[in-house]
């Protein structure tokens, strides 16, 4: 497996499946701003609410081939083994497909993961434990606390700033390695006096 981030805005994602699996799946798909449809004979009260919020489409039915054409992405989240395997058979090579109940048999599989802002930290055992990446993902959570969400806007703009400047090579790398000290990470006042001093030195 190759680990890499995808943009989902816009795109089409199919999940089959209406029970408590499903639901974990759209919420945390929610964010990404992606057209999300559900097909299963029933749905859990979640996202029954959620349809009404016009955030997902529901189908009631038993999947078919051509529900899945359009879709970028597809989960196939039911308890039905055979259900899995005829909808990761009709899936064309180009899609993406996460198979919830074996993994193995899609061709992506999700990490356990958590956001800080412009910060994404993923940990894959790639099926060997999920609760050891559980595990791993609660420690660093501790690690990189909430925040880290203003130092990541921080860390941004400076490097916008940076990135433009006429600094030659070495000082760009001076200043990009400066603004990753503790003392920025804990002070707004500190990240807005050295912002202010990249402005002023780069205009210069």
């Amino acid at each position: 497996m190759y680990a890499v981030m995808i943009d989902l805005t816009h795109k089409n994602i199919v999940i089959v499946g209406g029970g408590s699996v499903a639901t974990r799946k759209v919420q945390s798909l929610l964010k990404e701003r992606a057209y999300i449809t559900v097909i299963a004979p029933w749905f859990t009260e979640e996202l029954l609410e959620l349809e009404q919020e016009r955030k997902v489409q529901l189908i009631r039915k038993e999947v078919e081939k051509r529900d899945i054409e359009a879709a970028f992405l597809i989960i196939v989240a039911t308890n039905h083994s055979q259900v899995n395997e005829a909808i990761v058979k009709c899936a064309s090579p180009s899609q993406l497909v996460n198979v919830v109940e074996k993994p193995e048999n899609g061709n992506i599989t999700f990490p356990a993961q958590f956001s800080r802002g412009k910060l994404s930290i993923a940990v894959s055992t790639n099926g060997a434990s999920p609760l050891l990446a559980k595990g791993l993902i609660k420690n660093l959570k501790e690690q990189y606390d909430d925040s880290y969400e203003q130092y990541m806007d921080f860390l941004y703009e400076c490097r916008s700033i940076i990135k433009h400047s006429t600094f030659d090579a070495k000082r760009k790398r001076q200043l990009l390695q400066k603004a990753l000290r503790d003392e920025y990470r804990h002070s707004l006042t500190l990240q807005t006096e050295f912002i202010q001093e990249l402005q002023q030195v780069s205009l210069l």
